[in-house]
């Protein structure tokens, strides 16, 4: 990406030099009428004598002054793209699921049923909290969400190992009643602490951040028979020390 960017500047650089001369010549031939063509090659004689020039610095200057402006435009564009690559998420009425997938007891799933792979890693620790989520009265529904395809919500995030941009579908969306929108990832052991985590943890907190007061979570563990979840971009985890990290916040408390 910023490769592409100091590319898109270099030809915007290029660029404002043929346009400089390009405007400069209209501008000449509207004032000067037929004499315009005498003093644009004058300007393009003197430009063209580099230290003897008396034009160029100031189109430099003029350039240099714009630079900043023209990160502008580049931060816009890069976050308008964005935008247009992070697809609106809506929940469907209805998702299809192969043999691979079993129906689990529910209650409060937004969907009719609930299908789970049958076997994958961290299954357990999902069940967990979904178990739990399950039976709080003042959640109005919750959504299990996938891991892959634009039916499902995603994330955008930098994944610092692969060194490139990356999508990141938390694991669950939960509506309470009082109209907030919880968004959680579930982890345990070593996925807790590694790197990419990491990463994720901090654009979910960034990305929380973005969508406002009414949207809460973060990163959820269960240790010592609770569930505490960490919504800091610098996100950590050490197991048995989790009650002494501030980061760290009881899961129960939003539930009160």
């Amino acid at each position: 990406m910023l490769r592409h960017i100091k590319f898109f500047y270099f030809n915007f650089v290029l660029h404002s030099f043929v346009f400089t001369f390009y405007f400069l010549r209209i501008w000449l031939k509207r004032v000067l009428g037929e004499d315009s063509d005498y003093y644009y090659r004058v300007f393009i004689k003197d430009v063209l004598e580099k230290a003897g020039s008396k034009f160029r610095p100031a189109i430099t200057k003029a350039l240099s002054d714009f630079k900043p402006i023209a990160e502008e435009i580049l931060k816009e564009k890069k976050r308008m793209q964005e935008e247009k690559d992070t697809h609106f998420f809506e929940i469907h009425q209805r998702y299809d699921f192969t043999e691979d997938y079993e129906e689990i007891p529910q209650k409060l799933c937004v969907l009719d049923k609930l299908f789970l792979l049958k076997t994958y890693r961290g299954k357990d620790n999902e069940l967990r909290f979904l178990d739990y989520i399950d039976k709080k009265d003042l959640i109005d529904w919750w959504f299990k969400n996938g891991n892959q395809g634009k039916e499902y919500f995603a994330i955008k995030y930098f994944n610092t190992i692969e060194k490139k941009d990356s999508l990141f579908y938390p694991d669950w969306i939960i509506r309470l009643k009082n109209g907030k929108i919880g968004i959680f990832d579930t982890k345990e052991g070593d996925t807790a602490t590694d790197q990419e985590t990491k990463d994720k943890a901090k654009a979910l907190a960034q990305k929380l951040k973005a969508l406002g007061k009414d949207f809460i979570g973060g990163i959820a563990v269960f240790e010592n028979g609770v569930w505490y979840y960490n919504d800091s971009e610098k996100y950590s985890y050490q197991k048995g020390h989790i009650g002494k990290d501030s980061n760290w916040k009881f899961l129960e408390n939003i539930f009160k």
